[in-house]
């Protein structure tokens, strides 16, 4: 192959794109045992809701380009990022002050609580007093209470004292069936307002405990996760190690035996070359002349 021959196969070989290597799998040491799992969607969170934090990830990383550079000074980055923290944290979401005044304004204080409760008191006294003057018919449904259920009007053998009668007998067993003494009307029934807070609260710190009994839990799973890929991280590691010290005293082996081969190749050519060159000369030397008889 002549000189320009050579030359157009490099420049051939110039033009070519490089083949991409693939990456050797080095086996279960060096691989996960774990299962891939599909990724989850988290709800509420996509693309667009994303796009301000990976606009402060490029820009971290552009500042940080810039102080390997010596374009920009260390110390004037971290003063620029402690007020950039700051005004982060001083950020608030859209309608966050409106529903934080609603809050406050919804949240009764105990005066408050103390002044409507004087006011129904007040109301229930000018009624009562009403109903003593006979001014209000009983069956009008004005109010909410059922005077019957109380055993407070008629006799005995009525309905309305079988009613009392049983209540006072579950009094006294110490088993108050509230839920069927309750008058249902137009409200909902009878509940007062300290129940339902009551309620509200039980219910509050049930939904508690289990949001924290799942935090747990995942918390767990994910330390149980972590410590396996660590032992399987290790686990590798060792297995590495230990099999590049294996190579390497194979290879070790393999040079020493290779240099034996070597100078046992060099001695052999030696003795081979030694006689050789002896030969030759042993042939064209003249024999040794015999020693005469003494007279």
């Amino acid at each position: 192959m002549t000189g320009r021959q050579e030359g157009r196969q490099e420049g051939k070989d110039q033009g070519k794109k490089p083949l991409a290597r693939s990456t050797e799998s080095l086996g279960w040491l060096a691989q996960s045992g774990m299962q891939p799992r599909k990724r989850r969607d988290i709800e509420g969170v996509g693309a667009s809701s994303l796009v301000a934090m990976q606009a402060q990830v490029l820009r971290a990383q552009q500042e940080a380009a810039l102080v390997k550079e010596g374009k920009l000074d260390a110390e004037e980055l971290r003063a620029r990022r402690k007020g950039g923290i700051a005004a982060l944290l001083g950020k608030k979401n859209a309608g966050v002050g409106l529903r934080d005044e609603r809050d406050r304004l919804e949240v009764k204080t105990a005066t408050d609580k103390l002044g409507e409760s004087r006011a129904a008191l007040e109301r229930k006294a000018a009624l009562y007093d009403r109903l003593a003057r006979g001014e209000v018919d009983d069956e009008d449904a004005i109010y909410e209470v059922d005077f019957l259920m109380k055993g407070g009007v008629g006799g005995g053998g009525t309905a309305s004292g079988n009613g009392g009668t049983a209540w006072h007998q579950q009094q006294q067993q110490g088993e108050v069936d509230t839920a069927g003494m309750a008058a249902y009307t137009a409200t909902g029934g009878l509940r007062s307002g300290d129940m339902a807070r009551e309620q509200e609260r039980r219910s509050w710190e049930a939904e508690q405990e289990a949001e924290i009994a799942a935090e747990e839990e995942t918390e767990r799973r994910r330390k149980e996760r972590r410590e396996l890929l660590n032992e399987v991280i290790e686990e590798g590691a060792e297995e590495r190690l230990l099999a590049a010290t294996a190579r390497q005293q194979r290879q070790a082996a393999e040079a020493r035996k290779r240099e034996r081969l070597r100078q046992a190749l060099l001695k052999k050519q030696l003795e081979q070359l030694k006689q050789q060159r002896g030969g030759p000369a042993a042939q064209q030397q003249p024999p040794a002349a015999k020693p005469s008889a003494p007279q």
